[in-house]
């Protein structure tokens, strides 16, 4: 999966969501508040985009809100100079 736009991201985020609500997930979305992920799915898809996009993420410098919609997930990404389509 290419890194060119939250679009691309909000796929990866919307196989960790339940099948039943993917429709309704834009990547505006607030996956935490909404209840859409949880911490477990949350260090899953973590580990995901680390081996997608040749990143580490540090957790322990991760503020949750750098990660709490698939735009933000993509601009924290962009930012630590992931891998782009």
């Amino acid at each position: 999966m290419g890194l060119s736009s939250p679009q691309d991201v909000l796929g990866l985020v919307k196989s960790y969501i339940p099948e039943a609500v993917r429709s309704e997930v834009s990547e505006d979305s607030e996956l935490f508040k909404a209840g859409l992920i949880d911490s477990v799915c949350f260090i899953e898809m973590i580990s995901d985009m680390e081996d997608r996009h040749g990143v580490r993420i540090d957790l322990e410098s991760l503020e949750a809100s750098d990660l709490s919609s698939a735009r933000k997930i993509f601009e924290f990404l962009k930012s630590r100079g992931g891998k782009h389509a």
